[in-house]
C-alpha cells in the first residue's frame, strides 16, 4: 500500500494514494507522535533501561561483546577498518548513553525474529555499523561506503531514531512483548 504525505491531512500520511484514509495507518501515525513526546527531552538519554544478561555485566559492555560478536560472524577476524569503525561507533553511543537504547532495539528485533515476526531496520540507522552487526539493518555500511555521522553525529542533542518496520498482521505481538519487558 502506497501513502500519501499530503500535510493538509489532519492525519498527515495516513491516506493512501487513491485518497482514502487507513485508519491502521492513523494509529500508528499517533502512537508515534505519542511516543516522540514521551521521549523528548535535552540530551539523548533512553529512559528505559536493558535488563543485565549476567550478574554485574554493564550494558556498555553487552553492547560491545554482541557488537563484537556480531562483526565476527560478518567480517571473520576483527581488524583494520571494521575493528576501527565498530571502536568509533561504540566509543559515540557510549559517549551518548545510548548502550540502553541500542540493546532495547536489537532485543525488540531478535524477540520479533525468534517468532517468525518479519521485521527490517531501514532510514539512516542503516548506515551504523553497530546496527548492522546486531542485526538491526540489513545493509553492509563499510561495503556501501555510508557514513555512521548521517546517523548519530557527536554533536546531536537529540535521540537518534531507529525506525524498524514490523509485519502489521503481528505487530500487537511485538507491542505486547515490549510492553511486558520494558
Amino acid at each position: 500500500m502506497r501513502t500519501t504525505h499530503g500535510r493538509g491531512h489532519p492525519y498527515h500520511g495516513t491516506t493512501t494514494a487513491d485518497g482514502s484514509e487507513d485508519p491502521s495507518l492513523r494509529t500508528t501515525t499517533a502512537n508515534g507522535r505519542r511516543a516522540r513526546l514521551r521521549s523528548s527531552r535535552p540530551g539523548p538519554r533512553p529512559t528505559t533501561t536493558y535488563p543485565a544478561p549476567r550478574p554485574g555485566e554493564s550494558p556498555r559492555s553487552y553492547l560491545r561483546r554482541l557488537c563484537e560478536h556480531g562483526a565476527e560472524r560478518l567480517y571473520g577476524h576483527l581488524t583494520g577498518e571494521v575493528r576501527e569503525r565498530l571502536d568509533h561507533e561504540l566509543a559515540i553511543i557510549e559517549d551518548k548513553g545510548l548502550c540502553d537504547y541500542f540493546l532495547i532495539v536489537w532485543d525488540i528485533v531478535r524477540f520479533a525474529r525468534e517468532q517468525r515476526i518479519h521485521c527490517t531496520g531501514r532510514g539512516s540507522a542503516g548506515d551504523s555499523l553497530v546496527s548492522y552487526v546486531l542485526g538491526i539493518t540489513h545493509a553492509d555500511p563499510i561495503a556501501n561506503d555510508l557514513l555512521f555521522e548521517r546517523f548519530l553525529n557527536p554533536e546531536r542533542r537529540n535521540m537518534p531514531d531507529i525506525d524498524v518496520d514490523f509485519d502489521t498482521r503481528r505487530r500487537d505481538e511485538v507491542t505486547k512483548y515490549i510492553y511486558d519487558r520494558y
